[in-house]
């Protein structure tokens, strides 16, 4: 018959052997500084990664929103022109189709009121694509304007912003985050409106 006196020491043995040794826990130190910097690594690249993916879809919506109503008030429009530069597009449109104010035996294409579409820089620095915008005024004898694109716009090399060609606008302009990293966005947009109102 085995006393509680008599299994203290084997317990005790057992006891010691449950123990870490110095060169485990140095072992499993490493092993956790090493999963703690993998993890560091890879949050701070799924940081950016999720950053680079919300810039170029908020790059994406604001090209997509803009470039939609433009041509939505280009296919509207009875005649169009632009500047020398290319900066400004001026639309006409006749605010009453019943009424032929201009006496041509034609109701619907009167000139009745002009709206633009005008490329700026908020800066002066034409380079600094960040304070770059396209704004809509929506009666030129009004100094009411409205921001459609808002920011980071430049143009196309070798085009112009809005160009009128036989009756079709043709707009080209790009959506450009500097280049300072490895996330920079773009977006091109290239495309033309054509009047549904056209003179036949």
């Amino acid at each position: 018959m085995k006393t509680a006196l008599s299994t203290e020491p084997a317990m005790r043995s057992r006891l010691k052997l449950r123990g870490f040794t110095l060169m485990e826990f140095v072992i499993a130190t490493a092993l956790t500084t090493l999963a703690v910097g993998v993890l560091v690594i890879l949050s701070s690249g799924l940081g950016q990664t999720i950053l680079s993916i919300t810039s170029q879809m908020s790059h994406n919506q604001n090209a997509g929103n803009g470039i939609e109503f433009i041509l939505s008030r280009i296919e509207l429009a009875n005649s169009a022109s632009n500047d020398a530069s290319g900066n400004v597009l001026t639309l006409s449109f006749d605010d009453d189709p019943n009424v032929d104010s201009n006496n041509d035996s034609l109701s619907w294409n009167d000139q009745d009121h002009f709206e633009q579409f005008i490329y700026r820089s908020s800066g002066t620095n034409w380079n600094s694509d960040a304070d770059n915008f396209i704004y809509h005024r929506s009666n030129t004898t009004s100094a009411a304007s409205n921001i459609i694109v808002p920011s980071s716009v430049r143009g196309l090399t070798g085009s112009t912003i809005f160009k009128v060609s036989n009756n079709v606008v043709f707009v080209n302009f790009r959506l450009l985050t500097t280049n300072q990293s490895a996330f920079s966005q773009n977006v091109e947009i290239r495309t033309r409106g054509i009047f549904r109102n056209k003179l036949k």
